[in-house]
C-alpha cells in the first residue's frame, strides 16, 4: 500500500531541508528519482550516470559488490532528480555519495527518520521511495515497464509489491519535470 497522499506531497514538498545532509539528499534523489536500492546507490559511480533525451543510470559491478540480479544493467532517472545530482555532486572521488561507508550509513539513517518526521512509517522508509518511484512508472508507463525499470525478474514481483496506483495527478506529476507540471493559465 502506498503511503497517504500528505504524507507523498510532504516528501517531495519539504525536500529543501535534505540539503543540509549532501549524502542523504543524493540517496533520496537516486531512490525516488531511479528506483535504485540501498546497496546500488551506496556503489553507484558519478560515470554511471548519463544524460540525454532520458537520463539512465547504469549500474556495473564492482569488485567488492554486484548488485541483486547479478549483473550489469541500466535504469532511467526522471532528468529533474538527474539535473539535481549533476548540480550537488562534489569532484571529489569517483562515487556519487562522498566519504566513508560510515558516512553513507549515518546518511541513510538520517534520511530514514527525515522521511519518518515526514510520516513515512515504514519499516524502510528509504526503500518506500523505491516504491513510489515505481508505482509511478506502472501507473505512467504500464507494469512492464516498471519490471524492467525496477530490475525485477518476474511481472508478478512488480505487481505484488509496486503497482499501487497512485490516483492523484498532482502526485504523479511530482515526478515529472517542473514545466510539466505547470497549471495552464
Amino acid at each position: 500500500r502506498l503511503p497517504d497522499q500528505e504524507v507523498i506531497k510532504s516528501i517531495f514538498g519539504d525536500v529543501s531541508e535534505l540539503r543540509k545532509n549532501p549524502n542523504a539528499y543524493r540517496i533520496y534523489l537516486l531512490a525516488v528519482g531511479a528506483g535504485l536500492r540501498r546497496g546500488e546507490i551506496f556503489e553507484l559511480k558519478k560515470d554511471w550516470l548519463q544524460g540525454g533525451d532520458t537520463p539512465t543510470v547504469f549500474l556495473g559491478l564492482t569488485d567488492n559488490w554486484q548488485q541483486k540480479g547479478k549483473g550489469e544493467s541500466q535504469t532511467e532517472i526522471c532528468e529533474w532528480a538527474y539535473k539535481e545530482l549533476c548540480n550537488i555532486m562534489a569532484d571529489e572521488g569517483d562515487r556519487v555519495l562522498t566519504g566513508t561507508v560510515t558516512d553513507a550509513d549515518d546518511a541513510a539513517r538520517w534520511l530514514a527518520e527525515w522521511l519518518r518526521s515526514k510520516g513515512l512509517d515504514r519499516k524502510k522508509p528509504i526503500h518506500e521511495l523505491r516504491m513510489l518511484y515505481g508505482s509511478w512508472i506502472a501507473n505512467r508507463r504500464g507494469i512492464y515497464a516498471a519490471q524492467k525499470l525496477l530490475r525485477h525478474k518476474t511481472v508478478n514481483v512488480t505487481n505484488d509489491h509496486y503497482a499501487d496506483l497512485i490516483v492523484d495527478e498532482a502526485i504523479l506529476k511530482l515526478w515529472e519535470p517542473k514545466s510539466a507540471r505547470k497549471k495552464p493559465a
